[in-house]
């Protein structure tokens, strides 16, 4: 079989240990002609030391990146991406895993299928301890492929969450000008919203990784609004690609972004209800009944 080169852009701050344990998962694929770009955002744990160590064990294999300030998350990655010279690109976050099999399956899947430029897998929701919670997919057989960018717009995917660690030839990512950097938490849907209108997506059916869940309270109600406003701006953002839908597409999209707007009103305060009212209608002017019949039950009128 062919075993082209196979970039994997490791992202490192501030998580030794877990580091450590991400890291290993790549040393322990199955798949071996692996180049590991690990890019630290200015950790001040002992990380970098630690990569620095790596570079010098596997050299050759180990590509450090080290951010002589803290950047954020989507340039650090990009840093990576930008400096990966394999024939297929994927990542990791530095505190989840991957199963020894990952690269090795999407690596034959994608030669198989040439069609597809981006290859996504199942993968497990895990505890610390890595043990298994539940699986993103359990009805594995039914994921979408092919031309699935209103898939990826409506996030019609298991837990409303679109697929991660995906494996991309090497153009992709360069064509869609890498990761928005100004976008702080949803910049990977973004650019999955970009390139899935561009190339054809195919799914290994593998569980590929562990996604370790968040105990820092992410669910909490201010970050979680803050969350949803930014995924209201990426739709935004995107407006010019998503009014390129037919009309009943677009009616989902429309859904999808009020629905979001409903949820931002269930957890902010009066004064900030009505910055967002302004917002939506100035995208959406035809929805003022939508919006009056929302005022009414959220302020019991």
């Amino acid at each position: 079989m062919n075993k082209p080169l196979v970039s994997v852009v490791l992202t490192s701050y501030n998580q030794l240990e877990k580091l450590t344990r991400a890291f290993n998962s790549l040393l322990d694929q199955t798949y071996q002609n692996v180049e590991i770009l690990i890019s630290d955002d200015f950790s001040t744990d002992g990380s970098r030391e630690k990569i620095h160590e790596w570079e010098i064990e596997y050299p050759g294999k180990v590509v450090p990146i080290l951010q002589t300030e803290n950047v954020g998350i989507p340039r650090n990655k990009n840093s990576g991406f930008k400096k990966a010279k394999g024939d297929f690109i994927t990542y990791l976050d530095g505190d989840d895993i991957y199963l020894p099999d990952k690269i090795e399956k999407e690596v034959l899947y994608a030669l198989n299928n040439p069609e597809h430029d981006i290859v996504y897998s199942n993968f497990a929701f895990c505890d610390e301890e890595l043990n298994i919670l539940n699986l993103w997919s359990e009805e594995r057989k039914s994921m979408p492929t092919g031309n699935i960018f209103l898939d990826v717009v409506l996030r019609r995917f298991p837990y409303n969450t679109v697929f991660r660690f995906e494996l991309m030839r090497k153009n992709v990512l360069k064509s869609i000008n890498y990761y928005d950097e100004n976008i702080r938490a949803f910049h990977d849907w973004d650019s999955r919203i970009r390139y899935s209108y561009k190339y054809k997506i195919g799914y290994c059916d593998n569980i590929s990784s562990c996604y370790i869940q968040d105990t820092d309270g992410i669910s909490k109600k201010t970050k979680q609004t803050l969350l949803l406003k930014e995924m209201r701006f990426v739709l935004k953002k995107n407006k010019a690609l998503i009014n390129r839908l037919n009309r009943d597409d677009f009616k989902a999209m429309q859904a999808l972004d009020y629905n979001l707007l409903c949820k931002i009103f269930a957890s902010t305060s009066i004064k900030k209800d009505f910055k967002y009212i302004f917002s939506y209608l100035k995208d959406n002017p035809l929805k003022t009944t939508e919006i009056v019949s929302l005022l009414l039950k959220r302020y019991k009128l």
